[in-house]
Protein backbone atom coordinates (compact mmCIF):
# COMPACT_ATOMS: atom_id res chain seq x y z
CA UNK A 1 0.00 0.00 0.00
CA UNK A 2 0.96 3.47 -1.25
CA UNK A 3 1.98 6.11 1.82
CA UNK A 4 0.15 8.98 1.79
CA UNK A 5 3.28 10.94 1.12
CA UNK A 6 3.64 9.23 -1.99
CA UNK A 7 0.04 9.92 -3.23
CA UNK A 8 1.00 13.82 -3.03
CA UNK A 9 1.18 15.59 -6.47
CA UNK A 10 3.49 18.18 -6.49
CA UNK A 11 2.46 21.30 -8.89
CA UNK A 12 4.58 21.29 -11.92
CA UNK A 13 7.50 18.98 -11.12
CA UNK A 14 8.97 18.75 -14.48
CA UNK A 15 8.61 22.81 -14.21
CA UNK A 16 10.33 22.69 -11.24
CA UNK A 17 12.67 20.18 -11.57
CA UNK A 18 14.29 21.74 -14.73
CA UNK A 19 14.05 25.29 -13.89
CA UNK A 20 16.85 24.14 -10.66
CA UNK A 21 18.73 21.81 -13.18
CA UNK A 22 19.30 24.40 -15.67
CA UNK A 23 20.58 26.48 -13.01
CA UNK A 24 22.49 24.61 -11.26
CA UNK A 25 24.01 22.75 -14.42
CA UNK A 26 23.81 25.38 -17.57
CA UNK A 27 26.09 23.43 -19.41
CA UNK A 28 23.40 21.45 -20.41
CA UNK A 29 20.69 23.26 -21.69
CA UNK A 30 21.77 22.65 -25.11
CA UNK A 31 20.94 18.83 -24.83
CA UNK A 32 18.22 19.83 -23.15
CA UNK A 33 16.72 22.26 -25.39
CA UNK A 34 17.21 19.57 -28.43
CA UNK A 35 15.10 17.10 -26.35
CA UNK A 36 12.71 19.33 -25.47
CA UNK A 37 11.94 20.85 -28.94
CA UNK A 38 11.82 17.28 -30.22
CA UNK A 39 8.81 16.47 -27.36
CA UNK A 40 6.98 19.74 -28.58
CA UNK A 41 6.88 18.63 -32.19
CA UNK A 42 5.40 15.32 -31.01
CA UNK A 43 3.18 16.59 -28.79
CA UNK A 44 2.16 19.51 -31.97
CA UNK A 45 0.77 15.62 -33.37
CA UNK A 46 -1.85 15.12 -30.74
CA UNK A 47 -5.52 14.97 -30.94
CA UNK A 48 -7.64 15.82 -29.11
CA UNK A 49 -8.75 12.24 -28.00
CA UNK A 50 -5.07 11.93 -26.75
CA UNK A 51 -5.44 14.74 -24.57
CA UNK A 52 -9.27 14.10 -23.66
CA UNK A 53 -7.15 10.49 -22.37
CA UNK A 54 -4.87 12.10 -20.11
CA UNK A 55 -7.66 14.13 -18.73
CA UNK A 56 -9.29 10.42 -17.95
CA UNK A 57 -6.53 9.39 -16.17
CA UNK A 58 -5.99 12.53 -14.30
CA UNK A 59 -9.40 11.95 -13.03
CA UNK A 60 -8.71 8.24 -12.14
CA UNK A 61 -6.26 9.09 -10.37
CA UNK A 62 -7.94 12.29 -8.07
CA UNK A 63 -4.77 14.33 -9.76
CA UNK A 64 -5.46 17.57 -10.83
CA UNK A 65 -5.54 17.80 -14.63
CA UNK A 66 -3.86 21.00 -15.10
CA UNK A 67 -1.25 19.41 -13.49
CA UNK A 68 -1.18 16.30 -15.70
CA UNK A 69 -1.56 18.47 -18.68
CA UNK A 70 1.13 20.75 -17.54
CA UNK A 71 3.50 18.38 -16.91
CA UNK A 72 2.98 16.77 -20.79
CA UNK A 73 4.25 20.04 -21.75
CA UNK A 74 8.08 18.99 -21.15
CA UNK A 75 10.03 15.99 -21.63
CA UNK A 76 10.03 13.39 -19.01
CA UNK A 77 11.86 14.13 -15.94
CA UNK A 78 13.73 10.88 -14.94
CA UNK A 79 14.72 10.46 -19.34
CA UNK A 80 16.12 14.19 -18.76
CA UNK A 81 18.57 12.99 -15.64
CA UNK A 82 19.15 9.42 -17.39
CA UNK A 83 20.22 10.69 -20.72
CA UNK A 84 21.29 14.06 -20.28
CA UNK A 85 22.57 15.03 -16.98
CA UNK A 86 24.04 11.32 -16.02
CA UNK A 87 26.08 11.50 -19.38
CA UNK A 88 27.12 14.95 -18.38
CA UNK A 89 28.31 13.57 -15.06
CA UNK A 90 30.42 10.49 -16.91
CA UNK A 91 31.94 12.69 -18.78
CA UNK A 92 33.46 15.05 -15.61
CA UNK A 93 34.70 11.78 -14.35
CA UNK A 94 37.09 11.49 -17.30
CA UNK A 95 38.28 15.01 -17.97
CA UNK A 96 41.33 16.66 -15.80
CA UNK A 97 40.54 19.59 -14.34
CA UNK A 98 36.86 19.17 -13.65
CA UNK A 99 36.92 17.26 -10.38
CA UNK A 100 35.65 20.48 -8.60
CA UNK A 101 32.40 20.48 -11.22
CA UNK A 102 32.03 17.26 -10.24
CA UNK A 103 31.36 17.33 -6.40
CA UNK A 104 29.42 20.83 -7.21
CA UNK A 105 27.25 18.62 -9.36
CA UNK A 106 27.17 15.80 -6.85
CA UNK A 107 25.94 18.42 -4.06
CA UNK A 108 23.28 19.38 -5.97
CA UNK A 109 21.77 15.92 -6.33
CA UNK A 110 22.17 15.69 -2.86
CA UNK A 111 20.26 18.49 -2.55
CA UNK A 112 17.40 16.30 -4.55
CA UNK A 113 17.81 13.39 -2.55
CA UNK A 114 17.28 15.56 0.64
CA UNK A 115 14.22 17.48 -0.91
CA UNK A 116 10.89 17.61 1.07
CA UNK A 117 9.02 16.60 -1.71
CA UNK A 118 8.57 12.77 -2.97
CA UNK A 119 8.17 13.62 -6.46
CA UNK A 120 12.07 14.87 -6.69
CA UNK A 121 13.68 12.44 -4.36
CA UNK A 122 11.90 9.86 -6.86
CA UNK A 123 13.78 11.23 -9.78
CA UNK A 124 16.63 11.09 -7.99
CA UNK A 125 16.06 7.00 -7.79
CA UNK A 126 14.36 6.55 -10.99
CA UNK A 127 16.71 8.92 -12.94
CA UNK A 128 19.92 8.81 -11.75
CA UNK A 129 20.40 6.03 -9.41
CA UNK A 130 18.49 3.38 -11.33
CA UNK A 131 20.05 3.75 -14.57
CA UNK A 132 24.24 4.16 -12.86
CA UNK A 133 23.77 0.46 -10.96
CA UNK A 134 21.76 -0.85 -14.17
CA UNK A 135 23.02 0.77 -17.35
CA UNK A 136 25.97 2.41 -16.36
CA UNK A 137 27.20 0.18 -13.35
CA UNK A 138 31.12 0.15 -15.21
CA UNK A 139 31.07 4.14 -14.00
CA UNK A 140 29.37 3.19 -10.48
CA UNK A 141 32.81 3.67 -9.03
CA UNK A 142 33.77 7.11 -10.03
CA UNK A 143 30.85 8.32 -9.34
CA UNK A 144 29.27 6.56 -5.91
CA UNK A 145 31.69 7.59 -3.29
CA UNK A 146 30.71 11.31 -4.15
CA UNK A 147 27.43 10.56 -3.36
CA UNK A 148 25.73 12.46 -0.40
CA UNK A 149 24.59 10.01 2.45
CA UNK A 150 20.74 10.70 1.12
CA UNK A 151 21.31 10.10 -2.40
CA UNK A 152 23.36 6.93 -0.87
CA UNK A 153 20.27 5.41 0.79
CA UNK A 154 17.80 6.16 -2.26
CA UNK A 155 20.74 4.36 -4.71
CA UNK A 156 20.48 1.34 -1.57
CA UNK A 157 17.08 1.28 -2.01
CA UNK A 158 17.05 1.15 -5.74
CA UNK A 159 19.98 -1.11 -5.47
CA UNK A 160 17.70 -3.89 -3.55
CA UNK A 161 15.33 -4.28 -7.05
CA UNK A 162 18.17 -5.10 -9.42
CA UNK A 163 20.86 -7.44 -9.93
CA UNK A 164 24.17 -5.66 -9.16
CA UNK A 165 27.47 -6.46 -8.93
CA UNK A 166 29.60 -6.91 -5.26
CA UNK A 167 31.27 -4.04 -6.01
CA UNK A 168 28.75 -1.35 -6.26
CA UNK A 169 26.86 -3.24 -3.11
CA UNK A 170 30.07 -2.35 -1.10
CA UNK A 171 30.60 1.62 -2.36
CA UNK A 172 26.52 1.99 -1.81
CA UNK A 173 26.64 0.36 1.73
CA UNK A 174 29.81 2.65 2.72
CA UNK A 175 29.18 4.96 4.93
Amino acid sequence: MQSEESNRVTPSLPRLVFSRLLGAVPEIKPAYDRMYNEHRTSLALWSETDYEDFRKIARFHGTPEDVVLDALQYPRTNLVFENILLPFIIGLTSEPGKSQRLVQVMAWIEELAADEEFGVRNLVGTGFCEPLITNQEHHAASIIPLMGKATRQIGREVMRMFKVSEQTQRLLEAQ
